[in-house]
């Protein structure tokens, strides 16, 4: 009914993960207990867009939004999705994975995403992810999604591994090494 108030639903939870301060970016997702490796953590959960939707967003806000499939993402900025605070890393301990289900699903029928463990993560230790952002050949872009993980490994921008090759080149085009005469 078009009275009927909108019911948030309930912030998703998990006994693994507690949302605090970060050293990163603002607020993170830390680990509340030590957590194994390859262990279920968290959905990934909010309104369900097609991409053609996703590309009409305004462009004021800030949006989170994780690619589900070919044709649709999830937008994750809802305050219930406590997921969003995991930050990008350059050497992440968590992933995404695709579970075709439709049982304990937050946003409808189809795919959910879950975030699960890479390796044995410590109490207290920051959940961090690579976003997987493609590289954009734009150096206002790039300068706009700096990376703040601190990881040795670190490329200084959130962009995907895939991408990395292709980051230094574009670095090294851009302040070549002096050549000795």
């Amino acid at each position: 009914e078009k009275d009927s108030p909108q019911v948030e639903p309930r912030a998703t939870h998990s006994v693994w993960v507690e949302v605090r301060a970060s050293g990163i970016h603002g607020t993170g997702a830390f680990a509340a207990s030590d957590v194994p490796s390859e262990t279920r953590l968290l959905p990934y959960v909010g309104p369900r867009l097609t991409h053609s939707q996703v590309k009409c967003l305004p462009r004021e806000k800030q949006y989170y939004i994780h690619r589900l499939d070919d044709t649709h993402s999830i937008d994750g900025s809802v305050l219930y999705n406590t997921a969003r605070y995991i930050n990008h890393s350059c050497d992440p301990n968590v992933a995404t994975m695709i579970h075709h289900n439709n049982s304990n699903n937050n946003s409808g029928d189809g795919p959910e995403v879950w975030f699960y463990t890479l390796r044995r993560i410590q109490k207290g230790e920051e959940l961090t992810y690579d976003y997987g952002y493609p590289l954009v050949t734009s150096w206002d872009w790039l300068a706009s999604h700096t990376c703040a993980c601190g990881k040795p490994e670190c490329v200084g921008y959130m962009v995907g591994q895939l991408w990395w090759p292709r980051l230094q080149r574009m670095k090294a085009e851009r302040n070549p090494v002096p050549r000795k005469l």
